[in-house]
């Protein structure tokens, strides 16, 4: 594989997308995008499908990029500029707990984004349990078929230090 300038990173609500994200912006310095912030207006109400299609538009024309969400939208976007695709497979029970303390940390201030309200932060939690009951993975595999050579999966701590390690060889 040659050097890997566009990194797409996909999962449950709850996963560690942005951390991950985050912690390999840190390593690889490739920019960081977070689809929420082009999905959301600082005031939780999302903007239109014709600004958030454009913004995505605008966004894979960098050159380099490290892109997380999981959508099926962003994955049909993303995936086929993407040189590797992350997919953050963790526990479902795992990733609403994180959400819930995501949700009190930004509730008191701790968090850097705006606390969000209690309806999202509900709709938030739900969308997590249900990632399974709609069976998001069935649909993102059928998704990505054809890109199977470029997907890591991480499951779990270790997984997630062996991907770094990897990265930063790369």
């Amino acid at each position: 594989m040659g050097k890997i300038k566009k990194i797409f990173i996909i999962g449950n609500s709850g996963s560690g997308k942005s951390t991950l994200a985050n912690e390999l912006n840190e390593i690889l310095n490739l920019g960081y995008y977070e689809i929420d912030s082009y999905r959301w207006n600082k005031d939780w109400t999302r903007v239109s499908e014709e600004v958030f299609e454009n913004r995505l538009n605008n966004l894979i024309k960098n050159d380099t990029w490290i892109i997380e969400d999981g959508s099926k939208i962003s994955i049909e976007k993303f995936k086929n500029d993407a040189d590797i695709i992350i997919w953050l497979k963790i526990n479902v029970l795992l990733c609403l707990l994180r959400l819930i303390r995501r949700s009190f940390m930004r509730w008191i201030k701790k968090d850097i984004k705006s606390p969000e309200p209690i309806i999202m932060a509900l709709k938030h939690w739900r969308h997590c349990l249900k990632y399974k009951l709609n069976k998001k993975e069935e649909l993102f595999e059928g998704i990505l078929e054809n890109q199977r050579n470029k997907i890591i999966v991480v499951k779990n701590k270790k997984d997630k230090q062996e991907l770094i390690k990897y990265l930063k060889r790369e």
